[in-house]
This record gives C-alpha cells, sequence and structure tokens, in this order.
C-alpha cells in the first residue's frame, strides 16, 4: 500500500469515491487530497481545503420574491469574496425555495452531514 498527496492533476481519479462531486470544486492551489492506493487502485481519500461559509442570509418578507434586493446582497456578498480571494463558498440550505435559489445560481449540493473538529485531534496532541 502507499499512501500519498494525489497531485490535481490526477484528481478524476477520484470519480467513484465520496470525493466525486467535490474534487472540480477545490482550488487546486490550496487544497490537498490525501490517498491510500493498493496496486494502483485508490483504496481510502481524505481532501483537506479551505472552506469559506456563509451563512445567516435573510430578506425581509416585504422584499422577499422581488428580485432586486436579493441580487444587490448577492452581488455585493460576491464582490467582497472576490476581494478575499475566495474562489468558492458553502452554505447550509434549510427550504426547498432556497435550494431551488442556490442550484440556479450554479451551487452544488454536497451530500452528507458536516462535522468541525481541532486538528490536533488528528495528530494525537488532544
Amino acid at each position: 500500500m502507499v499512501t500519498r498527496v494525489l497531485p490535481p492533476e490526477q484528481w478524476e481519479m477520484l470519480d467513484g469515491t465520496e470525493l466525486e462531486d467535490v474534487w472540480k470544486h477545490l482550488d487546486r492551489d490550496k487544497a490537498r487530497v490525501i490517498v491510500v492506493e493498493d496496486d494502483h487502485a485508490i483504496i481510502a481519500c481524505w481532501a483537506l481545503f479551505p472552506l469559506y461559509h456563509v451563512e445567516g442570509i435573510w430578506l425581509h418578507p416585504e422584499h422577499r420574491g422581488k428580485g432586486r434586493t436579493f441580487k444587490r446582497l448577492l452581488e455585493h456578498m460576491g464582490a467582497v469574496a472576490e476581494s478575499e480571494g475566495v474562489t468558492h463558498v458553502t452554505t447550509g440550505c434549510l427550504s426547498d425555495q432556497v435550494r431551488e435559489l442556490l442550484e440556479h445560481f450554479g451551487a452544488v449540493e454536497v451530500p452528507g452531514k458536516q462535522f468541525t473538529f481541532p486538528v490536533a485531534a488528528l495528530t494525537g496532541e488532544v
């Protein structure tokens, strides 16, 4: 068995794994994908990447469905994210209406529940 960092030019090898819907959205300069291979076949993988999270979108009920307010909010958030060098963001979704909006703007659902934990837990320092 071999454990290694999979170079971005080989990320398509992740198709058929839990990362098949994720790798296409990763920053090739900042993300790292660790794989375990057996006879040159990936038998395990895990990705490390910077993640920017946008949350708490809200529009006053009187301004929902009119488009202009949401568009202004969206465009300004996009400009701020771009000014920070952010190429992708993630967010939660609690309603079908928000899901439809997100998909309309090119969002891709990443299946599974999300968790966070300290890196020290990975190194045994906790």
